[in-house]
């Protein structure tokens, strides 16, 4: 992007917000835009998990109980609609930015658990976009898993390597409560601003 006063370009700003559907993500959006108001591109994400039916459910006599293909079946139909719940999420996430002045550009959702701890997918995906920040709340306590509960929160400020923006607690009326957190992961610094017009 070109600044019309210096005549030079400006580095783009890109911004990856995860959430998890629970109350605090809709704090984390509201934040997201109130700190990055200029952001060049910003992309909501979730990793959803579902717990599966074991595949070997031994009955009294040692046989199996279900049928193994109706155990498949039963875990595909569990994946799908934790994947169109974390879809509606977003959808929903998506629609409260637009409110707020900014349409996201893109939505992402990744399948986290039982193959792997939603942390280590959203690690994953954040290494492979490379943004220049990665939001999350310190809190969270969705039906997906727990997601973003603080050992979460954690594990990203101190694995990813863009900054990482923590929202802390619950909307306050006119208050930003964040920590943020750069790539060294050792210099830690705490912002709190009061709420600003929107001036895009």
């Amino acid at each position: 992007m070109i600044n019309a006063k210096m005549g030079e370009e400006r580095p783009k700003t890109t911004v990856v917000v995860a959430l998890d559907g629970s109350k605090y993500s809709e704090h984390v959006v509201e934040c997201t835009r109130r700190i990055f108001p200029k952001a060049d591109e910003v992309t909501l994400v979730q990793a959803y998990g579902y717990s599966p039916v074991p595949e070997q459910i031994c009955g009294v006599l040692g046989g199996p109980i279900f049928p193994e293909d109706e155990v498949h079946e039963t875990n595909q139909t569990l994946q799908t609609l934790a994947k169109e719940k974390a879809s509606k999420n977003l959808r929903k996430y998506s629609q409260q930015m637009e409110n707020l002045g900014r349409k996201p550009d893109n939505l992402v959702v990744m399948l986290a658990e039982p193959q792997e701890k939603a942390k280590y997918a959203l690690l994953k995906y954040v290494e492979k976009v490379k943004p220049d920040f990665l939001v999350c709340g310190s809190r969270g306590m969705g039906a997906m898993g727990r997601m973003l509960l603080g050992s979460t929160s954690d594990f990203l400020a101190h694995s990813a390597s863009c900054s990482v923006v923590i929202v802390k607690g619950e909307p306050k009326a006119k208050e930003i409560d964040v920590d943020v957190l750069v790539d060294e992961g050792e210099e830690n610094a705490v912002a709190e601003g009061k709420e600003e017009k929107d001036s895009s």
